[in-house]
């Protein structure tokens, strides 16, 4: 009795490794969340005093049909010192929207995507 309980248990995990070995991609979604992967495109912009630049990712682990992450950031005219401002996540893969970042003046701008929006009034320093 005992002996055979052991093989029953046996068998079904050896079952179960088979299943999970063998649909892993789906067992990966599951257990490992989407996330922002390696960078697809890059687009800047800028005016005299700021620049806004936008990033897209590919999107790790996001199921059958893989979106991208888009990260939004900006800088002072002829510096490096780039700093993220707002991060949107799409379901789908589309390019870089160029006309949704737009400056008012050399001290205002804003950008939108989504159901997001930023605005500066300080030239990027703060959104």
């Amino acid at each position: 009795m005992k002996r055979t309980l052991l093989l029953s248990i046996a068998v079904i995990v050896v079952v179960v490794a088979i299943i999970v070995a063998a649909n892993w991609r789906v067992v990966s979604m599951l257990a490992i969340p989407p996330h922002e992967g390696a960078l697809a495109e890059s687009w800047e912009t800028s005016n005299q005093l700021f620049r806004v630049r936008v990033d897209r990712h590919y999107e790790e682990n996001g199921g059958f049909v893989p979106g991208a992450y888009y990260v939004f950031r900006s800088a002072p005219t002829g510096s490096d010192a780039w700093h993220d401002f707002m991060m949107f996540r799409h379901d789908d893969p589309v390019p870089i929207p160029h006309d949704q970042v737009r400056f008012v003046n050399d001290r205002i701008g804003f950008v939108f995507m989504g159901w997001m929006y930023a605005v500066t009034t300080d030239s990027g320093a703060t959104w």
